[in-house]
């Protein structure tokens, strides 16, 4: 039950903040750096990044996908899905080997599990959603969605919790792909890997792009192929953010610096991309506290599907080394929004909405996200 989940939700990211205080300091201090050299403005993220290497979180990306299918696929009439259906995609090895379930922050692997469990219990529910019950609901065009007794819809807090705790993770994290460490941007850049035309710190830079989910080609005017976080940095359009064209001036930037061997310009440049993920994340949650808040409100379907995907992309927020939010203020936010999405007033998600915007200096824009 998501009662439960906020409990351990406390307990497991005061251990995750405990151990960034621990770890993010085993970076090599005596790496060896250049003066910054001039570089280009971007076009593409592959404009002169032949050896660009990523096709391991491709594959991620593409058991999310499947997953996630199978998740929203629950809310059709009839039809069931088990925890250990949901466990198994979780844990499936795409052709190339790779998986979701051992990626993904261990903590959080159980609050995910428990999601299954949630959906398999609703799944099979053949009564109307309704207050302290779970069940089906439509909204007003037809389209049905699968709530808990509490009004939390599973299958979008399992699609935006691994869009987190896997792959935020393992590019912000500690020890993450971006972080000053020698598994990320401080791993070898001195000579190629074997058999392979990139070096290690390039090569850890490219993973944590291929977790954005952009096309090399993606920016604010060309979104054709954005995934997952790629596409949810859109959001904040609305408000005149420039955070995708920002995020992959960064991502083009830091990978350039490292084929120059410019270490220095390339761990500012992975500070940016930090910060303009978070921010991608943050004004997502804001984006859906409003659509709940505002013309979702009034229909119970269209209100707990917003307020679920802003749920999983505040809670989200955690997972990144250096971020700008506390533990304890997701907490204060989550706590804003309650226990049950079937009692939650306009004045609560309001006063969550403007609370994550105070945090990322949004109160003069937050509204029209």
């Amino acid at each position: 039950m998501f009662t439960n989940f906020k409990t351990f939700n406390r307990f497991a990211f005061s251990v995750l903040a405990v151990s960034t205080l621990t770890l993010s300091s085993c970076g090599n201090d005596d790496e060896d750096v250049v003066d910054p050299v001039e570089v280009t403005e971007p076009t593409s993220y592959d404009y002169s990044f032949e050896n660009a290497s990523y096709s391991g979180q491709t594959e991620r990306l593409a058991l999310l996908e499947g997953l996630s299918s199978t998740a929203k696929g629950a809310s059709g009439e009839g039809v069931t899905v088990t925890a250990q259906e949901l466990q198994t995609l979780f844990e499936k090895a795409s052709e190339g080997g790779k998986k979701l379930s051992n990626k993904t922050d261990v903590e959080a692997k159980t609050i995910i599990e428990g999601w299954f469990a949630d959906l398999a219990t609703a799944s099979t529910s053949t009564e109307a959603g309704a207050k302290g019950v779970a069940g089906r609901l439509t909204k007003s065009e037809g389209k049905v969605y699968l709530f808990d007794e509490n009004g939390f819809e599973p299958a979008q807090l399992i699609e935006k919790g691994i869009m987190g705790a896997c792959f935020y993770y393992q590019a912000t994290g500690v020890e993450g792909y971006l972080s000053e460490t020698s598994s990320g941007i401080l791993g070898d850049n001195t000579q190629n890997e074997e058999g392979k035309d990139y070096t290690e710190a390039q090569h850890h830079w490219d993973e944590a792009f291929g977790y954005f989910g952009a096309p090399t080609t993606f920016s604010s005017e060309s979104t054709d192929g954005a995934r997952f976080h790629a596409k949810y940095s859109l959001k904040g359009e609305a408000a005149n953010l420039e955070i995708a064209d920002d995020l992959m001036k960064a991502f083009y930037l830091g990978r350039q610096a490292l084929d120059n061997k410019d270490v220095t310009t390339a761990k500012a440049q992975a500070k940016l991309v930090k910060a303009e993920w978070e921010l991608a994340i943050a004004t997502a949650g804001i984006h859906y506290l409003n659509d709940a808040a505002g013309s979702n409100f009034s229909n119970d379907a269209a209100r707990m599907h917003s307020l679920s995907e802003a749920y999983a992309f505040i809670w989200s927020l955690n997972f990144n080394e250096d971020k700008k939010i506390t533990t304890a203020q997701v907490n204060e936010v989550l706590d804003l929004l309650g226990d049950s999405f079937w009692d939650i007033t306009t004045e609560d998600i309001e006063s969550a909405s403007k609370k994550l915007a105070e945090i990322y200096g949004l109160t003069d824009s937050y509204t029209s996200l």
